[in-house]
């Protein structure tokens, strides 16, 4: 029988997943340094997560999710998020002596610097950019 007051609802079951949560981490720690302080679980690879509102699904899907996982701490855990997305950003090496590598990443390699100069040729001699590689 559904409830006649959707806050109440809402409220009952916010608290039923804070519940589950807490349950899961009461007797963990993190698997990195060891505390017990601001646990979250973490997806061991990224790409195996099919949500991050785990904690509502039946016993059986939640098992199997929380296989792809492990328990850190607030720090190790943000400390390994900017660390993947550091590599998962910078899968395709960046190019040199394009704009890009120029003008945004201000690199200023041979490459980079070849390209520049043909570009400042190009506009003084009135052609177009030219592009190096």
């Amino acid at each position: 029988m559904p409830y006649k007051d959707p806050a109440v609802q809402r409220e009952y079951q916010r608290q039923w997943v804070a519940r589950r949560r807490a349950e899961y981490l009461s007797d963990r720690c993190c698997a990195e340094c060891g505390s017990r302080a601001e646990l979250q679980v973490d997806h061991i690879d990224p790409r195996t997560k099919a949500s991050h509102r785990i904690w509502s699904w039946s016993e059986v899907r939640l098992r199997a999710e929380l296989d792809k996982c492990q328990v850190l701490c607030r720090t190790c855990h943000e400390a390994k998020s900017i660390e993947q997305q550091r590599i998962t950003h910078h899968r395709v090496p960046y190019r040199h002596g394009t704009p890009s590598m120029y003008n945004r990443h201000g690199c200023r390699c041979g490459l980079c610097r070849l390209w520049k100069r043909h570009v400042d040729a190009a506009r003084r001699g009135g052609g177009q950019h030219a592009t190096v590689a």
